[in-house]
């Protein structure tokens, strides 16, 4: 949603700051990419377009309250969900009137790494069924929440994201590692594969 005219990113990419006209174009749009061959991907969850900072740069924060982002955010890719959209993006974009979580120093954690945000609001309320893919995991909204990158990504797979953009190379092993020191259960290991 195009609701701050200094955001540096969906100032320039948003379709518009009305919900009812984003949200029969943007079906459009899927249904057509869908019913060509590609697998649709609704970005960036929990809804960027509100701070004027980029999440290239920072962790970004939807600053809508709870009834305001049912009524925007919420609604966009409520609607995008039910008409079967394949894959939703994770943004590095915190939603602190859906979180209650608080992190170490006191900030809410961006979705791509908020299991409040993915596994609670998207997969559970929302009830999305798709792939949950990260946004660029290079990204500085991602990095520096944990202690290394690597940590990070597993995080983010524990939090609900079931496919990364651009992990590190040994992606592939510290996961194998979490699964196998039960740290990852094989419920959510399942949940991602399905």
């Amino acid at each position: 949603m195009n609701l701050n005219k200094r955001n540096p990113l969906i100032n320039v990419r948003g379709m518009t700051d009305n919900p009812e006209l984003a949200a029969r174009l943007l079906k459009q749009v899927v249904r057509g990419m869908q019913d060509n061959g590609l697998a649709a991907c609704a970005k960036h969850f929990p809804g960027d377009g509100l701070d004027w900072r980029d999440q290239h740069i920072v962790t970004t924060v939807n600053s809508l309250g709870k009834e305001d982002w049912y009524k925007l955010s919420g609604k966009v890719f409520g609607e995008l969900i039910d008409d079967g959209v394949y894959s939703v993006m994770a943004g590095h974009i915190s939603l602190p009137s859906m979180q209650n979580e608080t992190f170490a120093n006191g900030m809410k954690l961006p979705a791509t790494l908020s299991h409040e945000l993915i596994s609670g609001l998207l997969k559970s309320e929302m009830g999305f069924k798709g792939v949950v893919v990260t946004d660029a995991l290079g990204m500085g909204g991602f990095n520096g929440w944990y202690d290394t990158r690597q940590k990070s990504e597993i995080e983010s797979f524990k939090a609900g994201c079931d496919m990364m953009l651009w992990p590190t190379k040994d992606y592939v092993k510290n996961m194998t590692e979490a699964v196998e020191n039960g740290y990852i259960s094989m419920e959510r290991l399942d949940d991602a594969v399905s």
